[in-house]
């Protein structure tokens, strides 16, 4: 018995057929496009670290590096140390794996602006990922864990890295293509890798983890897609429990605040 294709793989066939027959339609050789409808699309939650299990993960991500000057942590000190900061700056910047992987030095530089009378600079990335190249504004933490990186490596080499070489570097200066191995083995020491609903985490939960956060801090969807290189829709699908809890707190809002009722206990019902 063949086994039956996924509803991603036929949603994928159904987009190219579409797109081949607009193309017939463009050269004259169609006079009218045939279409299919799309099989549903299972919208799923994605699996990211709440306030609570982020706090873990980043409290413990220095005693993971200090153990890797151990025969416990397999002397792989260097390793838990690149592993640490790319945690920090995945979560701070909602980068996709691949392209932190293919980021450079050159691509990292700085813009001034001001801010309530005070000068602040904002630090760029330049990323090249699926949907392209873009500019990524990263949260103002990444700082210290891309200083860690290039301190690190200039100590190594005795001089600075060169600009082309990749932030996340191995002693040789050549990119570290995998990550998964090591930030599965952090996840099982502190009994993270599933969330509180039984989804196993991956490196792609930092990414969840950072477009939660910037909804829950009020960045619009439109701002926050361009910034990760997604769509509105696919933020609105994949992250409405945020979208949701911004919406209750915008509805429930009034001018009035001796009329505003605020329910301090559960209902009976729950």
């Amino acid at each position: 018995i063949s086994k039956k294709p996924s509803e991603n793989y036929m949603r994928k066939n159904v987009l190219t057929i579409r797109k081949f027959y607009n193309w017939c339609t463009d050269q004259g050789w169609c006079k009218e496009i045939r279409d299919w409808d799309l099989p549903k699309q299972k919208i799923n939650r994605r699996p990211h670290f709440d306030d609570k299990d982020y706090l873990r993960l980043s409290r413990n991500l220095r005693e993971w590096e200090k153990q890797g000057n151990t025969s416990e942590g397999g002397y792989k000190w260097r390793e838990r140390f690149v592993l640490r900061n790319y945690v920090l700056i995945l979560a701070n910047t909602g980068l996709r794996s691949g392209e932190a992987r293919n980021l450079k030095w050159k691509d990292i530089n700085s813009q001034e602006r001001l801010q309530d009378g005070k000068v602040v600079k904002d630090i760029l990335l330049n990323v090249d990922g699926k949907t392209g190249s873009r500019q990524v504004v990263a949260n103002p933490n990444v700082k210290v864990p891309l200083e860690n990186l290039y301190r690190n490596r200039e100590k190594e080499l005795n001089k600075r890295p060169s600009n082309t070489e990749p932030v996340f570097a191995n002693r040789n200066g050549e990119e570290i293509k995998s990550f998964k191995k090591g930030f599965e083995s952090l996840l099982n020491e502190y009994d993270l890798l599933h969330d509180s609903k039984g989804d196993k985490r991956t490196i792609y939960s930092l990414r969840h983890t950072y477009a939660t956060y910037r909804i829950n801090e009020g960045v619009s969807i439109t701002d926050l897609s361009n910034n990760m290189g997604t769509s509105v829709k696919m933020i609105e699908q994949h992250y409405y429990h945020a979208l949701n809890a911004r919406r209750a707190e915008e509805i429930t809002k009034m001018k009035n605040t001796k009329n505003k009722q605020i329910v301090e206990e559960d209902l009976p019902w729950f």
